[in-house]
């Protein structure tokens, strides 16, 4: 976990891909929501990046992992609007909320997938 406020695209290539061979958090299910929540600090930590976003066209998560999960206010998932969108959990309320990517910094907390021996 990477705690500090950068935009998501330093997050996602700079700290997750370079540093850590990992993508922005990618959610699967509320135990994975909980955890997320539970491993932060919302005082400290108001809005973490999710690795779903939009490159001007349709959402996805940065992982190509499936869109299994949400947890966005009154359930409405974001409309492309052109323009790159990211997700970031807003950690007070505890449901997601789209931003502009560049506009905010947020929490970067980096997710690897496990590996099977």
């Amino acid at each position: 976990m990477y705690v500090g406020g950068v935009p998501w695209d330093e997050g996602e290539f700079d700290i997750c891909q370079k540093e850590y061979q990992a993508h922005h958090v990618s959610i699967h299910s509320a135990f994975e929501d909980s955890f997320l929540y539970n491993i932060t600090n919302p005082q400290d930590d108001e809005r973490v990046w999710l690795g779903y976003h939009s490159d001007a066209g349709v959402f996805g998560w940065s992982d190509n992992s499936a869109k299994d999960y949400f947890n966005f206010q009154n359930n409405q998932q974001p409309q492309p609007n052109g323009q790159e969108q990211c997700v970031v959990k807003n950690m007070q309320y505890g449901y997601w909320v789209v931003d502009q990517c560049s506009d905010f910094t947020s929490t970067v907390i980096c997710k690897k997938p496990a590996y099977s021996f």
